[in-house]
């Protein structure tokens, strides 16, 4: 028989599981953040759990607070009224109810998120005692809801200003979502209703769309995928597609996403380049003249071979694969010397394009004369346009040598003519002048003897006759002095030049009346023989010319010294002429002065205005 008073092992037990059950609950409570309620309506006795204490900021040895008087304090002013109003209506109708409400917690005044849900208690025969509940704080639930919130919001933000076109579509091609720059890119209406379309159709070759699919399902995702579509339109262009597939938790694929580029403009440059590679290309392989391109090692220590033409291999008798990689210094061991390098580093720090002429090229294998234009490609790399022009130099040096032999063949037989007019004009005087002299001495003398000789057979006419004869013998004196001077003055040759070309300034103003002025600042000229004679005849010729073609009044003749050098300007007030057209027309007089000038190392300039008369300026060096 149990005495009164004695609990029994199984009570014990019962009592230690009952309190361990109330612990466990609590603990899961703590856990969870849930704590539990309940309210009588006939006593209005409110019971709140130890862990809703806690998330109300209260001490669990407090009583709870009332209904609904003393719970308005822990709503927020925003969320009590609603909650009010819902719970009032769920208790007046015996219904559960379930809301989300924000309490200020007492102890710190924090506010947190909790999740409130009521249930009806009910006795035996269905009549309603009071509610029972829960309150879970659901703060960091609501946070990781909001952040969610604010980061899809972000997503469709970006989605929605996206440059590249965003979709998302079925595997049949069902348009689910997309941007506004899909639509700008298939030219839809901004307002269109999309839910209709179908990617699919947007495809110019429905066998490429099951080629990508196919690729898609087996790789999962696709990049860079260059597609042929068109818009509403049926304007073609070309996209490129990056896609992914979109899997429920099962595994099983719901839809397809992806980003469009239009790449229409890219293509159609990246066409345009291509062609314009292959015509680079062909002209670099056609074009006659050789063309290397160089890479830049370091600073411009080396330069390696990256690319030869045929010219180039032509040129230079090589073979493009047995230059292509080596370094300048090994395939042209003379290029330091021959100049090419320091161009090669110029244009390399500079940018700058530079010529280097025509220069001797020599090492053990290749000698020759090399021109090269040098600039800088975009990418850095270096490239040299050169030319051979090892036949030209050697015509040149050929053409030079002999021009060279024709001058000095024409300055001998200028030399023979002038020793020739010499000898002639001397014959001319020793004979025919020397013959008519005495003829006109002799007639003199006839005269004289007629005229004291009283004779019926002389008259007068036989006089007459006489004195014409010494009038033509006469003429023809003088007739072969001036022969005799224009083959080789005499004062030429026993006064000097400068008497020589006073002389022939005289000349010139007794034939035509013209005004000739000589402005010298020379006293003498000290030039050997065959210089003085070349002066001389020089400005012979530029006077016939004047007399000839100029229709001039005034010739003015200066001499002067400069820089070494005898300098003759020769100018009249004639008609002038057109200084172009002496190369193209028979202009033998002022070439054949030219020619005699550069005999001796001289130049020879015209000025001439047609209305404003002519200036030669002759100049003949002294060291010559």
């Amino acid at each position: 028989m149990i005495k009164k008073g004695k609990v029994l092992p199984e009570q014990e037990w019962m009592m230690e599981q009952l309190l361990q059950s109330r612990n466990d609950l609590a603990d899961a409570q703590k856990i969870a953040k849930l704590g539990s309620w309940t309210f009588e309506f006939a006593t209005s006795e409110v019971k709140w759990s130890e862990e809703l204490f806690r998330i109300f900021g209260l001490d669990p040895a407090e009583e709870p607070p009332s209904w609904p008087d003393g719970h308005e304090r822990f709503y927020h002013p925003d969320d009590w009224q609603r909650s009010f109003d819902i719970i009032e209506k769920a208790f007046a109708a015996g219904e559960s109810y379930s809301l989300e409400n924000r309490i200020i917690r007492i102890s710190d005044g924090s506010v947190i998120y909790t999740s409130v849900r009521g249930f009806p208690r009910f006795t035996e025969d269905g009549n309603i005692t009071g509610y029972i509940g829960t309150i879970q704080d659901i703060t960091q639930q609501k946070q990781i809801e909001n952040e969610l919130w604010e980061n899809k919001q972000k997503f469709r933000d970006i989605i929605t200003n996206l440059f590249e076109a965003y979709y998302s579509c079925t595997l049949e091609g069902l348009l689910l979502d997309h941007n506004a720059a899909f639509t700008r890119i298939f030219g839809f209406d901004p307002n269109q209703d999309m839910t209709e379309v179908k990617i699919s159709d947007l495809w110019q070759n429905p066998q490429e769309r099951s080629k990508y699919l196919d690729k898609l399902m087996n790789e999962g995702f696709i990049r860079n995928y260059l597609v042929n579509t068109k818009t509403i339109s049926g304007e073609k262009i070309v996209i490129m597609e990056n896609s992914h597939l979109v899997k429920d938790e099962n595994g099983k694929v719901v839809r397809i996403e992806g980003t469009l580029v239009d790449f229409t403009k890219q293509t159609q440059v990246e066409e345009a380049l291509r062609e314009s590679e292959e015509r680079y290309r062909e002209l670099f392989e056609n074009i006659n003249s050789g063309v290397a391109v160089y890479e830049v090692i370091g600073d411009g220590q080396d330069f390696i071979f990256k690319d030869f033409n045929r010219a180039g291999e032509m040129i230079n008798n090589d073979q493009r694969e047995k230059v292509i990689g080596r370094s300048i210094f090994e395939v042209r061991p003379g290029v330091e010397y021959f100049g090419l390098i320091d161009v090669f580093r110029r244009v390399w720090q500079t940018g700058e394009p530079s010529y280097h002429p025509v220069t001797l090229y020599h090492d053990n294998k290749l000698t020759g004369w090399y021109e090269n234009f040098v600039y800088k490609l975009p990418s850095g790399e270096i490239v040299a346009v050169f030319d051979d022009f090892t036949g030209r130099k050697q015509a040149e040096e050929e053409l030079i040598a002999s021009t060279h032999q024709l001058r000095s063949l024409a300055a001998h037989l200028q030399s023979i003519r002038e020793e020739e007019r010499k000898v002639i004009a001397r014959e001319i005087h020793d004979e025919f002048g020397q013959v008519l002299s005495a003829l006109k001495i002799n007639l003199s003398t006839i005269e004289q003897k007629i005229q004291h000789i009283d004779h019926p057979i002389i008259d007068q006419e036989i006089l007459k006759e006489l004195e014409n004869s010494k009038e033509i013998i006469g003429h023809s004196v003088k007739n072969v002095r001036r022969l005799i001077a224009e083959l080789r003055p005499e004062v030429l040759d026993v006064h000097g030049l400068f008497a020589a070309l006073e002389w022939l300034m005289d000349e010139l103003s007794n034939q035509t009346k013209m005004k000739v002025d000589l402005r010298s600042t020379v006293n003498e000229i000290n030039f050997d023989q065959a210089q003085n004679i070349a002066i001389f005849r020089l400005v012979q010729e530029a006077f016939n010319n004047i007399a000839n073609h100029a229709k001039a009044t005034k010739v003015q003749l200066d001499i002067r010294k400069q820089n070494n050098e005898l300098v003759l300007k020769i100018k009249d007030n004639g008609i002038g002429f057109n200084v172009k057209n002496i190369d193209q027309t028979k202009s033998f007089g002022l070439l054949g002065m030219r020619e005699r000038t550069l005999l001796f190392g001289g130049t020879l300039e015209v000025k001439s205005t047609q209305g404003k008369g002519t200036e030669l300026r002759i100049t003949i060096p002294f060291n010559t």
